[in-house]
């Protein structure tokens, strides 16, 4: 198996509505012009270049000269069905981040990527809302077999103490989510908001995974609930929507509360010492939730199922970010024509 960036997109932050952007300066780099990077021939793609002008006003609250534009990457669940995955992808981000811009400035470049639920989960966990309707001691079983599966991944790749972590969020979240099944057992049915809230703790647990390794590993590193920042609203119909559908028509960001949320997160004081890394050295990378978002009263709901290119996309937005790649896993590639 192997990952290669099946979608590469880049734009200017000028051809883009304005939004704030967290940034910083590299203290020990020359102001950076132009993040294009280079790339082997596999991936094949160049960014677009930016330059700190192009970039919003707003974006520069941290009143710094100038400013480092962002790199997004995406990756589905397929690239993260294993552990071994798992660390493969994220050292991807690493190496990524460090990468020589194409004016040889010496800067790493801060990346943010977004991660869907580890490979299978998001179906697991419908199937256990599924279930609880008639039979909510195996719902809570299968979900209890879900959660272990997860921290057995973080415990295989992550420090005692970081795994630990994991396995504490991840053990509060399945007290949570069965006391919710046990509503829906009662009730024979399950609201589709609520169906929504479930199937999103997938890509919380598999954000939790990939910043533990991260952390164990020595690199500056932090993760974001989606659902603390990006605020939709839902004009279509209700519910997750097909697997594998592209259709994400009728949930659309609403991006002014997003920007000023975001802004926030980034600024609040856990934050600092990822704000003051000197990008000469090594830069940031933020693992974010795909999938999951939150509407204008903070009720937690989802992007529709395959929504987490749709969330790259809009955190790329809301980054004012120089690329964004999508990762897949793919078993080789052709060297010609299999016809």
């Amino acid at each position: 198996m192997m990952l290669l960036p099946l979608i590469p997109l880049a734009w200017s932050a000028a051809r883009s509505p304005a939004v704030a952007t967290p940034s910083w300066t590299a203290a020990r780099s020359p102001p950076v012009a132009s993040p294009a990077r280079r790339h082997g021939a596999a991936a094949a793609m160049v960014a677009t270049p930016i330059s700190s002008s192009d970039i919003p006003a707003a974006a520069l609250f941290l009143e710094k000269p100038s400013t480092v534009p962002w790199e997004v990457h995406k990756f589905g669940g397929a690239s993260l069905a294993t552990a071994e995955l798992y660390k493969q992808c994220a050292d991807l981000l690493v190496a990524e981040s460090r990468r020589p811009l194409a004016d040889g400035a010496a800067s790493a470049a801060p990346t943010m990527a977004i991660v869907s639920a580890r490979g299978g989960v998001t179906d697991k966990l419908i199937a256990v809302v599924e279930t609880s309707k008639s039979d909510l001691p195996k719902a809570v079983q299968l979900l209890e077999a879900v959660a272990a599966e997860q921290v057995a991944v973080a415990r295989e790749i992550s420090s005692p103490d970081a795994a630990a972590a994991v396995e504490r969020a991840i053990n509060a979240d399945v007290r949570s989510i069965s006391a919710t099944l046990q509503a829906f057992a009662m009730l024979k049915s399950v609201p589709t908001q609520a169906l929504e809230v479930v199937s999103g703790y997938g890509e919380v647990w598999s954000a939790l995974t990939m910043e533990a390794y991260l952390s164990s590993e020595g690199h500056a590193s932090t993760w974001l609930d989606a659902r603390d920042v990006l605020v939709v609203q839902t004009t279509g119909e209700a519910g997750l929507g097909d697997k594998g559908s592209t259709n994400t028509m009728g949930t659309d960001p609403l991006w002014e509360p997003s920007e000023a949320k975001l802004a926030s997160w980034w600024a609040a004081d856990a934050r600092t010492q990822l704000r003051e890394l000197d990008l000469a050295a090594a830069a940031p990378v933020v693992i974010v939730t795909g999938f999951v978002a939150a509407t204008a009263d903070g009720v937690p709901t989802t992007l529709k199922r395959s929504g987490s290119d749709y969330s790259a996309t809009i955190f790329a937005k809301l980054m004012s970010a120089s690329r964004i790649t999508m990762w897949k896993n793919v078993d080789g590639v052709y060297t010609a024509d299999p016809r």
